[in-house]
């Protein structure tokens, strides 16, 4: 008869906030990842340059991060791989590379591999990255101007023709 059901007033159940708030902050940093994941594919792998086999830049090297080429694929879908082993051919020059992926571990040559632009930061520190070849600027100014002065005095250039090839005052500084 005197019993009555006291209302609640304090605070409500907090694992029922907290299990709706991690659920959603779960399915964001999801959301975000993917997004990230995507936007690096299309933006970085897009404009990555191509290298010629003939001109390789560097070595591929332990633990490294490269892309794994395929014919059937674009560019931008190639797997990431860490580079796990290198192993040697008869010459002892590295023609295998054996490779973790996110869905296991691959063999493959070294000429369908790409390094990435990017270097780990104890390697810099360590000093094991390859030597690179340094690029002589001392002539760059010397062989532009002599090339304009070479250009000066061949005043009668004859096309192919034979026509002699006047060239507009407008370009003349």
């Amino acid at each position: 008869m005197f019993l009555k059901d006291i209302d609640e007033v304090g605070t409500p159940d907090l694992d029922m906030i907290e299990s709706k708030n991690l659920d959603k902050i779960l399915q964001y940093r999801a959301n975000l990842r993917e997004q990230l994941l995507r936007r690096f594919r299309n933006e970085y792998l897009g404009q990555l340059k191509m290298q010629l086999p003939k001109l390789k830049s560097r070595e591929i090297m332990l633990d490294e991060i490269v892309l794994i080429g395929s014919d059937n694929k674009k560019r931008c879908d190639w797997p990431l791989a860490r580079v796990i082993e290198l192993l040697p051919g008869k010459d002892g020059r590295t023609r295998l590379v054996r490779l973790k992926t996110q869905s296991g571990v691959l063999l493959r040559p070294i000429q369908r591999l790409y390094p990435l632009e990017v270097v780990d930061h104890q390697q810099i520190v360590e000093g094991k990255l390859p030597p690179v070849m340094p690029i002589k600027h001392d002539n760059c100014l010397e062989d532009t101007k002599s090339s304009l002065v070479k250009v000066q005095q061949d005043e009668k250039r004859l096309s192919r023709y034979g026509r002699v090839i006047k060239v507009p005052d407008r370009l003349m500084f």
